[in-house]
């Protein structure tokens, strides 16, 4: 039987972070398991390799989903010229940039103080057009695997804004987490 690989992405907000998309950003990229042709928005695309399930584990293409993202894929190589890794990177800036409509993540810095927890500071804008209200960063937060070892979140101060409006933001994560290597970021609001 047939399975179809949704990717509703959301987010990767590598800001980072896993990073928002918006409405207005948002992609969806379907894959069918055994089929070479994927859809993205609707649309279809043929893949150099179709997606397949082994011993209970999903494998999707990895460059295609990744460039669809709006990353680049680069590979290196061994000296017998077979694959050494693969790099996949993201601007901070191209999934940052300031869109009409939304409630924008302008800037944010994580640190650790002296008690061992972990701090992310930061700034929103009201870019909506409208008052909006309720206005929560939520942060997803990984070690160095890549495993998510803490989620959190904070309302921006003051939590409801005007039209333009920019508004700080504190996230803390106690020490007993774990090492935090990265974290991506996303803005909820009503």
């Amino acid at each position: 039987m047939k399975k179809a690989v949704g990717i509703l992405l959301l987010v990767l907000f590598a800001t980072g972070s896993v990073l928002p998309l918006y409405a207005s950003t948002q992609k969806t990229i379907v894959l069918t398991i055994g089929s070479p042709v994927a859809r993205v928005n609707g649309g279809s695309v043929t893949l150099d390799v179709a997606p397949f399930i082994k011993d209970s584990r999903t494998f999707v293409p990895l460059r295609f989903v990744s460039e669809q993202l709006g990353a680049n894929v680069t590979y290196t190589t061994k000296p017998d010229g077979t694959t050494d890794s693969v790099i996949i990177s993201m601007p901070i800036e191209s999934i940052q940039t300031p869109q009409t409509g939304q409630v924008v993540i302008i800037s944010h810095q994580g640190y650790y103080v002296s008690t061992g927890s972990y701090y992310v500071v930061g700034e929103v804008e009201n870019q909506t057009g409208h008052d909006v209200q309720f206005v929560e960063v939520i942060g997803t937060f990984y070690d160095a695997d890549g495993k998510v070892i803490a989620t959190d979140s904070a309302y921006t101060e003051p939590a409801n804004l005007t039209v333009k409006q920019k508004a700080p933001f504190e996230i803390i994560v106690l020490s007993s987490a774990g090492k935090i290597d990265h974290y991506s970021l996303s803005v909820t609001w009503e």
